[in-house]
């Protein structure tokens, strides 16, 4: 879902050519990022140690590779 959003405000960035549009790029990355932590933290209250070993095979934005 994140790297859906990032994708998608840098295309419009793009698209745009304005800096303003950049300057929404930059900010959406700022303000999803700084999400994840609490989002990861409702996930492990939520399915405890499940999501611990999930946690170890994934990036916060990309797959591991």
């Amino acid at each position: 879902m994140y790297l859906g959003t990032f994708i998608y405000t840098l295309g419009l960035a793009m698209v745009a050519s304005d800096l303003l549009a950049f300057i929404f790029f930059m900010f959406s990355i700022w303000v999803n990022y700084k999400k994840i932590p609490d989002e990861e933290q409702m996930m492990i209250d939520e399915f405890g140690e499940e999501y611990f070993e999930y946690m170890k095979h994934t990036g916060k934005i990309l797959q591991r590779v």
